[in-house]
């Protein structure tokens, strides 16, 4: 079945700028434009009818993904209520053709395709073939370039759908459409049972082969653009890890670093753990190290156990440490959790990257950093 990313709608917002500093935020759904959202509060949503203010066809997606939205998706059973309303009020708002309704009803459309996927298959489809002709028409209107952690995994779960009802030719070109958006999880669409049809077509192969030098080159690209053009500033800190052991920065320094901002409440924090530790084994013997500067919610003995829990479910392999205020606001106009700070062999702050990114990217900037003339004893730090 497909693979359920970050674009579910609970965390559409998180895409585009991270957690705030109140754990209550991750309640919270939104398009780009944040200051309009869409709010999934289990506590808060009232109840609504899900048939209400809904058609009840699908949208004819059986030809090649159009790029309009005109009707909308029926509603499956059994989902919760605050959905049921959030999913209202999200169609009527995309009824508008404003880019932050057809935006809302992509991420949202996918957040119910998830939800129904085991238990009703083709009500998943549908919303999964809404989420991507939403998006389409969302992207069109929109001023800027969407992330590719957004737009990548909806048009793949997408094809993903096409490719289960048998028309291969335009999973094909969904798949097509998602890598050249910024999908980059090749491991996965290699291994994916759903796509076994796609994978089979004659010269497939070779097309996922090309697809992947391309992907890394943009990301190359991508990340030598942004490390040239990152304005740096002083970071350094001195305190005791969750095992009560000193790190500072400066006994570092010769290595490259992330210093990975994030808190165990934030779910896009969590949700980059796995990359986090996928580095650490991959590239720690070459000159690498992560540090996790947490921020939690509770009194220092809380954190404490919070955080060491957390580290021991899920096999967190580098430093954790309690952050202070005073380390925050070192970071210019801090935004939002998670922040990782890349820091180079000589100690400088070389990039900031706000909220949740995918592996290849993380390990682009290392890799970059390790490539690097180690600095000599003369160099400023």
């Amino acid at each position: 079945m497909p693979i359920i990313y970050r674009t579910a709608s609970a965390v559409v917002l998180f895409l585009f700028v991270g957690c705030t500093e109140t754990a209550d935020v991750q309640n919270a759904a939104t398009s780009p434009e944040t200051s309009d959202a869409t709010v999934l509060d289990a506590d808060s949503a009232a109840a609504a009818p899900a048939e209400a203010s809904i058609a009840t066809e699908s949208p004819d997606t059986t030809d090649e993904p159009a790029a309009s939205v005109s009707e909308y998706a029926a509603l499956p059973d059994g989902l919760p209520p605050q959905v049921a309303e959030a999913y209202q009020k999200t169609t009527e708002k995309a009824a508008d053709g404003g880019f932050d309704g057809l935006l809302s009803l992509a991420g949202i459309s996918q957040h119910i395709a998830s939800q129904a996927a085991e238990s009703n298959p083709d009500a998943a489809s549908t919303f999964f073939k809404q989420s991507a002709t939403a998006l389409r028409a969302g992207r069109e209107l929109y001023p800027e370039e969407l992330p590719g952690s957004f737009v990548g995994p909806i048009l793949y779960n997408e094809a993903c759908a096409f490719a289960k009802e048998g028309n291969i030719e335009v999973a094909e070109r969904s798949l097509a459409e998602a890598v050249e958006s910024g999908f980059k999880d090749f491991d996965l669409l290699r291994s994916d049972t759903d796509l076994e049809a796609v994978r089979s077509a004659p010269g497939f192969e070779d097309k996922l082969k090309q697809w992947e030098v391309v992907a890394v080159e943009k990301t190359i690209k991508r990340v030598r653009e942004e490390l040239a053009s990152n304005e740096s500033f002083a970071f350094d800190f001195t305190l005791n890890d969750i095992e009560g052991n000193a790190q500072s920065l400066a006994a570092y320094k010769g290595k490259v670093l992330i210093v990975d901002i994030w808190g165990t409440w934030c779910p896009p924090c969590r949700e980059e753990i796995p990359s986090f530790i996928k580095l650490q084994e991959k590239l720690g013997d070459k000159g690498f190290q992560i540090l996790g500067l947490n921020y939690e919610h509770a009194d220092e003995e809380a954190n404490i156990a919070t955080v060491s829990a957390f580290i021991k479910e899920n096999g967190i392999n580098y430093p954790c440490i309690l952050g202070t205020d005073e380390v925050r606001d070192q970071v210019p106009n801090f935004e939002g959790f998670p922040t990782t700070l890349f820091i180079d062999r000589a100690g400088r702050v070389r990039l900031k990257a706000v909220g949740l990114h995918e592996y290849s990217y993380l390990e682009a900037i290392v890799n970059e950093l390790l490539a690097e003339e180690a600095p000599t004893a003369n160099s400023a730090g």
